[in-house]
């Protein structure tokens, strides 16, 4: 929400975005959620002398798993461990809330462990089912399993093709892993946000008086590491679903020099990737008529 009559940081940065694409001739910005506006109302407008372009700013963010993926990141980072003395390479499903400390202390003994017993996939939820048998009768790998298991790692498989030792982390989130290969990541990730957590932004702004509905939203970049890591292979591959009357959802990436990257969605357009140079005041290039 706007302070006062103008815009706050965050909203001035999505209309110098904007406009950075769309070009600034003969456009402005109106601020329409101030003070005194009535409750519902969207961010601000981009006006032209033909149309109007409603426009709400909102954020992508999980706070609850920053941590924890940047945890697992900082350990392995793009995904990749080196880990000396084994035969075989590894793939490991984790899990984003799982102890990426933990793996880090102990995935050298327990591949090693796997490979001299010749297991070369395993479920780690698979020591629950002798948990109450007697110490004697349990499997050889039960207690590798189980530390497995504790520090978040629900699967793993040898790679044929990958080198000895190099440990592949695919990171998961509510039992869905996210393969920073597939580029359908954030289509579908943001179809799920508009469906429900940003549900009432998708139908604030088809409440709006426009010609256009455009919604911005900022990828916060700790929370969604995998999703990161996909646009960096490429533009997103997908539709979006449960766009409600939007015309335009734009995906803002921030880096430390200021510059900004989007992921423009047009409906019946699909997706286009535009980089943005710094912006190093929020109002260049940016009329606000209050």
């Amino acid at each position: 929400m706007a302070k006062g009559t103008d815009l706050d940081v965050r909203e001035r940065r999505a209309s110098a975005a904007i406009l950075g694409v769309l070009g600034t001739d003969g456009r402005h910005i109106v601020p329409r959620d101030v003070q005194g506006a009535p409750s519902g109302s969207h961010d601000f407008d981009i006006v032209t002398d033909l149309a109007t372009t409603a426009v709400e700013v909102s954020t992508l963010a999980d706070h609850r798993d920053i941590g924890a993926y940047a945890g697992w990141f900082k350990m392995a980072p793009d995904g990749l461990l080196e880990v000396s003395g084994l035969a075989r390479g590894w793939l490991l499903m984790v899990d984003a809330t799982g102890s990426s400390q933990a793996t880090a202390a102990g995935v050298q003994s327990w591949l090693a462990d796997l490979e001299s017993r010749q297991e070369f996939s395993v479920n780690t939820r698979s020591w629950q089912r002798h948990l109450f048998e007697p110490v004697g009768k349990r499997p050889a790998n039960f207690e590798t399993l189980r530390s497995m298991a504790a520090a978040g790692i629900t699967l793993g498989s040898a790679l044929e093709t990958a080198p000895a030792g190099q440990v592949h982390i695919a990171i998961g989130d509510g039992g869905y892993t996210y393969d920073p290969t597939d580029r359908g990541i954030l289509p579908r990730f943001v179809s799920e946000q508009l469906a429900g957590a940003h549900r009432s932004d998708v139908d604030k702004l088809g409440g709006a008086a426009a010609d256009a509905r455009i919604l911005f939203l900022w990828l916060d970049a700790q929370s969604f590491f995998p999703i990161v890591r996909s646009l960096d292979q490429g533009p997103p591959d997908g539709d979006l679903t449960t766009v409600g009357a939007l015309n335009e959802v734009w995906i803002g990436r921030h880096f430390r020099d200021d510059a900004v990257t989007v992921y423009r969605w047009r409906r019946d357009h699909g997706w286009t990737r535009h980089d943005v140079p710094p912006i190093q005041s929020e109002t260049a290039g940016v009329r606000v008529v209050k």
